[in-house]
């Protein structure tokens, strides 16, 4: 393999590393919630899908839910933008993985005598291009309730603690040396795990507290916090000007 192609394989890493976690966690995720809501609710969760007899304590669910996405009804609304309608998933998808781009994951990974970034995209302006993106794949929500022409579907890692690049380095001064690939491989199993207790800690909160009817939610977004939102305009409106009005 040539100099060239041998390290665009190694930048085409973090990107296959991006692709093939993100994606697949959003799978693995949905077995996880089932989980954890049922030993919550003392109830056995998911356990139905079975190959041969075999159910894996119900982690053939997330791929009974493949199989099933990908082999439904594809329905659209009959006077729907076709062309929008098919196109608004893509845009969304395309956001949510490319603010995954500029996160890091870890350090640098040394292979061959070359660097790699455990970062699909090195910015200086990191943070800006995450909030973008995810503000970005806003638009796609929009676009399907808007080319669906149904108005009310349109209304509708920190670093490892202590980790250094050489190794565990302690505020006493202890330090325990490290291989580079030991540390390389420490600091990517704990963005993971970070990633995982985060989304646990969310499920906790989904389904520990009440949780609103549709017919709810939406009459305390237009009948309490849309009136509240408006009021505190008009308040901090005259707030302001009785201060402009109060300075010499």
């Amino acid at each position: 393999m040539s100099g060239v192609a041998f390290d665009l394989l190694l930048q085409a890493l973090p990107v296959a590393f991006i692709m093939f976690v993100v994606l697949n966690f959003g799978g693995l995720l949905t077995w996880v919630e089932r989980k954890q809501s049922a030993i919550m609710q003392d109830r056995l969760g998911a356990n139905r899908a079975s190959i041969f007899g075999i159910r894996v304590l119900g982690l053939l669910h997330p791929l009974a839910d493949a199989i099933k996405m990908l082999t439904k009804e594809d329905f659209m609304p009959a006077r729907a933008d076709r062309l929008l309608f098919k196109l608004a998933p893509f845009i969304s998808v395309f956001f949510a993985l490319g603010a995954f781009a500029s996160i890091p994951f870890g350090d640098t990974l040394k292979i061959a005598g070359r660097e790699i970034q455990l970062q699909a995209v090195t910015l200086n302006v990191g943070i800006l291009y995450v909030l973008a993106m995810l503000s970005l794949g806003v638009y796609g929500l929009m676009m399907t309730g808007w080319a669906s022409a149904n108005n009310y579907a349109l209304l509708g890692g920190w670093q490892v603690p202590y980790l250094a690049s050489s190794g565990f380095s302690f505020p006493w001064g202890l330090e325990v040396p490290l291989p580079h690939l030991a540390v390389t491989a420490l600091q990517v199993i704990a963005f993971l795990t970070k990633v995982v207790v985060l989304i646990w800690f969310l499920m906790l909160i989904r389904w520990t507290l009440p949780r609103f009817r549709y017919d709810q939610a939406m009459r305390l977004g237009w009948l309490g916090l849309f009136p509240l939102s408006i009021l505190n305009i008009v308040i901090t409106g005259f707030v302001l000007l009785m201060l402009g009005k109060a300075s010499p």
